[in-house]
């Protein structure tokens, strides 16, 4: 039962369902596009000493090294470039080896050699994190072996087609045959992957899987009490209150609200809840106990903007009710009440409540939210693909005009 994580910032972006529109990362990227342009139109004429009309191997070394500085906003201080890097930049923008002294970057060729570095750095930090853990012999680039796990942890674990990474290598490796340095490192799962940032993100988020679940596995058995081979009701809370601990260093108590929707989340089939969990006749293990460690960590992280949501909606008892739910869902869409709104939240409010008896409760509201965006997500792609449909008759229709 996963959970949408921000769903909230989304909607804050300007996503509406039932509406497609320029979404708030589109345009960040129009509005970083236009600075970087206005910046580098700002800077050139600084760092063609040798006033060639160009930049110079050296040169642009110095240009490349101070991007960050002028108000970019990538670095907190000058990180000169290795040659690794400027190699690479360079292979963007010319065919075949740079002839140091017989060649300069000029008029575009500058403008291109600049956005690749922009991008680059704007990934770095991640890049360097996620390079690193591939790097296991730390030799400074990738193998081919290694590589191959990366694009397998970008399929959730579906080995790469034959031929598809010796294809990736020899078309991003460029300062060591056979292997990839961090620049080509990213225009490798650039290639493979074709959104960079969400690629890294991507293999990021699975790192942190991973790294949750070796931490749970090596904690849980301090809370097992009952040395059971699980976690009870009570030593499930305890558990809980710990992660909580960890995640947010603040030490605070976990609610019966919060134990059953973890336990209701970490489980296939619906909990009833009368009494066989707090006696300690059924417990959490293996699989299940990893699961709900993952649902409770992902509403930890989400809780600092959830919860003034629902506390500005839920009722007096200090529940979200149905009505609640659906001035939120109306908010979230732009305040337009589409055909269907109420059978929608009727049918989120019945999946999302199941746990907490046709009421929701703040990790309850995060389902729901989930679940909002799930019928958003399935109602868009329908209308896009009726589009596409559209269009495609369109032309077989004209193609058979032609042809008669």
């Amino acid at each position: 039962m996963p959970i949408f994580v921000g769903a909230i910032m989304a909607a804050r972006q300007g996503r509406r369902c039932g509406r497609a529109a320029l979404t708030g990362r589109e345009k960040q990227v129009l509005k970083q596009q236009t600075a970087d342009r206005t910046y580098l139109g700002s800077v050139l004429s600084t760092y063609d000493v040798s006033r060639t009309g160009g930049l110079t191997y050296d040169e642009l070394k110095k240009f490349l090294g101070e991007l960050g500085e002028g108000g970019v906003g990538l670095a907190e201080k000058i990180r000169e470039p290795t040659d690794g890097e400027i190699k690479w930049i360079l292979q963007t923008v010319f065919e075949g080896e740079w002839r140091e002294g017989d060649q300069q970057v000029t008029g575009n060729q500058i403008h291109t050699a600049a956005m690749h570095y922009l991008s680059y750095m704007r990934h770095y930090v991640v890049l360097e994190r996620v390079f690193d853990k591939y790097d296991t012999d730390k030799s400074g680039f990738l193998s081919k072996e290694q590589l191959a796990s990366v694009l397998m942890d970008l399929d959730e674990g579906t080995q790469p087609p034959e031929g598809v990474v010796d294809e990736v290598l020899s078309r991003a490796s460029t300062a060591k045959e056979g292997e990839l340095s961090k620049p080509g490192f990213l225009q490798a799962i650039s290639l493979w992957y074709g959104d960079l940032g969400m690629a890294l993100k991507r293999i990021e988020a699975q790192q942190k899987k991973q790294e949750l679940a070796d931490y749970v596995k090596a904690t849980w058995q301090r809370y097992d009490v009952s040395k059971s081979g699980g976690l009870t009701y009570e030593e499930l809370r305890n558990f809980l209150k710990h992660l909580h601990k960890e995640i947010a260093s603040v030490e605070t108590e976990v609610t019966e609200a919060e134990v059953k929707w973890v336990i209701q989340m970490a489980t296939p089939h619906v909990e009833t809840f009368e009494g066989e969990w707090v006696s300690g006749l059924k417990q959490l293990e293996g699989t299940s106990l990893q699961a709900a460690a993952k649902e409770w960590v992902q509403y930890l992280r989400n809780y600092d903007e959830i919860s003034p949501v629902y506390d500005k909606h839920q009722n007096p008892a200090g529940f979200l009710d149905k009505e609640g739910l659906k001035k939120i869902l109306v908010e979230l869409n732009d305040g337009i009440i589409d055909d269907g709104m109420d059978e929608d939240v009727d049918a989120i409010f019945k999946e999302a409540s199941l746990v907490s008896e046709d009421k929701l409760s703040k990790p309850s509201f995060v389902k729901a939210i989930s679940l909002w965006y799930s019928i958003c997500d399935e109602r868009q792609q329908k209308k896009e693909a009726a589009v596409m449909e559209k269009r495609d008759a369109a032309v077989m229709t004209t193609a058979c005009c032609v042809v008669c």
